[in-house]
């Protein structure tokens, strides 16, 4: 009878399921995720025609951008991508420390989803001073220039305008019926796994990588399903903290540039702006979630 070649393939799952019973350890297995967020910038660029008759401009995603996923912890000061930083929150992450998994589990990474979580503008300092009625509302001040002015807590804030009331149409208008900007970077954002800084793993884009959760149909990355994601059957160990394969990274680079031309529009639709005459913002920032799926092993705890 001709040899079963299935019993020669072992998971990482069941190779660690095997270590702890050989040892005779008790174990609590979990499978929550671990989540970690990173911003992709674009920078608006070329004006046409010459300010201050400009109409239109251009979204630009430069090549060579690198998002560093799980390299911070709950509470690490981590960039805003306009230049600033703010103390990490539950909702960028929920490791405790950087690199490394959360009270002394194991971890076997058997999947992976990634989403837009959400969008920013910065447009130019000073912006909402000038409004016909100035801005004071210190988050509303965040939300427009991409700073922190006033807040005690330095905290960076997304915005949902779909009426393009104050932001291009191009960036969060669902009549582009897709989330666009996430779309056309996906496929030219290259995925690789990294242990110990220093073994490295090419996962393939971030084209193959979908949501993962719940979305609005026309902005999820494919079907908005928790269930929906990059399977990796055999799976990949990440260690628990001292132990080889305990420091992990997932890197994003973005391989090639990325050119989108936007409209502009008159912003707070003031009287003196005029068709001809419309200001310019500085940045886009698309703030990417990436999770990791899969089993967590780890000894009870004796509390």
């Amino acid at each position: 009878m001709a040899a079963d070649s299935t019993a020669l393939f072992r998971t990482q799952r069941s190779k660690l399921i095997d270590l702890y019973k050989k040892t005779n350890t008790p174990f609590d297995a979990t499978t929550f995720p671990y989540t970690s967020t990173r911003p992709l910038v674009w920078n608006i660029l070329a004006p046409q025609p010459a300010s201050p008759n400009s109409t239109m401009a251009h979204a630009v995603a430069r090549a060579g951008q690198q998002l560093v996923f799980f390299s911070y912890g709950s509470g690490n000061g981590i960039t805003d991508g306009f230049g600033g930083q703010y103390n990490a929150t539950n909702s960028d992450t929920n490791q405790t420390s950087a690199n490394e998994t959360n009270g002394g589990q194991d971890y076997v990474i058997e999947g992976i989803s990634a989403t837009c979580r959400s969008r920013r503008i910065q447009w130019p300092a000073g912006t909402c001073a000038a409004a016909p009625v100035p801005i004071t509302d210190p988050d509303i001040i965040a939300a427009y220039e991409g700073n922190v002015a006033g807040n005690s807590q330095p905290l960076p804030v997304p915005i949902g305008d779909p009426a393009g009331l104050m932001s291009p149409l191009q960036l969060d208008n669902p009549l582009n019926l897709s989330d666009m900007l996430f779309a056309k970077v996906a496929p030219l954002l290259s995925l690789q796994f990294q242990f110990d800084r220093e073994r490295l793993f090419v996962i393939g884009n971030l084209d193959q990588i979908p949501e993962g959760g719940a979305a609005p149909l026309l902005f999820a990355n494919g079907e908005a399903r928790t269930d929906n994601r990059y399977r990796i059957p055999e799976g990949f160990l990440w260690r628990a903290a001292g132990q080889t394969d305990s420091i992990f990274q997932a890197i994003v680079t973005l391989t090639q540039p990325v050119v989108v031309p936007i409209q502009l529009g008159q912003l707070f639709d003031s009287a003196p702006q005029s068709e001809t005459n419309l200001p310019i913002p500085l940045r886009f920032a698309l703030d990417i979630k990436m999770r990791v799926h899969g089993l967590s092993v780890k000894m009870p705890s004796q509390n």
